[in-house]
Formats: C-alpha cells, structure tokens, sequence
C-alpha cells in the first residue's frame, strides 16, 4: 500500500486533529443556530470518509466503503476521548461521535451515489 495514495485524507486529518484539539476558548463563542458543531462534525467526517474511499478501493479485496466509515469511527472516538482528557475548555460528547458516524457514513453513500451515477453516464 503506497501511503502516499493517502495524502488528501491525511492532510484532511490534520485539519480535522487541529479544529478539534485546539482549546474551547480559541472558538468562535456565537452559534449560528443551536447545535452547529453537530454539523460542523457531521461535514468534516464526510469528507474524510469520501477522501479515504478512492484509496481505499486500491487495496486489492479491500471493502473501501466500510473501511472508510470503521477508519472515521476509530479517528473520531479518538479525538472525542482526547477532547474530554487532553485540552482545555473541551470535552469529548458521544453526540458528537454520533454525527461523526453519520457523516461518515453519508460521505460513503455519496460517494457511492455519485459514482453509479458518473458510470451509468458514461455507458449511455
């Protein structure tokens, strides 16, 4: 496996590491709407998943798509334990790694939907 096929979804990480484990005082205090960071999770790990899915049907018998989601599950309860024991002003949510999932798991289903439909074109 060359780890360099990985390079989108690891630098995507780090964003995500970044946004996550910097200290709650350094965020932004006024939400938008109630319960934004719900969402903010939901599309960060959306597009982990999508970009880790390509590289991931390189493997040879790999099942990208459920190891997109499982990869984004393991990172994503990581974080959430880290928030809660590693930073300042943060704490770690189960309803954030349940939009964590979700996203992940609507990243692989676009994907999916999006390639049956870029190869039904084609073939048209």
């Amino acid at each position: 496996m060359k780890i360099l096929s990985f390079w989108k979804p690891i630098l995507w990480l780090s964003i995500i590491l970044v946004l996550s484990l910097i200290p709650g005082n350094k965020l932004p205090g006024i939400p938008l709407f109630p319960h934004i960071d719900k969402v903010v999770h939901a599309l960060m790990y959306f597009g982990l998943a999508v970009l880790l899915v390509r590289p991931l049907k390189r493997l040879p018998g790999s099942r990208p798509y459920l190891w997109s989601v499982m990869i984004c599950l393991v990172i994503g309860t990581a974080v959430e334990y880290s928030q809660a024991y590693l930073t300042v002003n943060r704490s770690g949510s189960f309803y954030d790694e349940l939009a964590n999932v979700l996203g992940a798991i609507m990243g692989v289903v676009f994907f999916n939907m999006l390639i049956r439909k870029l190869t039904r074109e084609k073939i048209a």
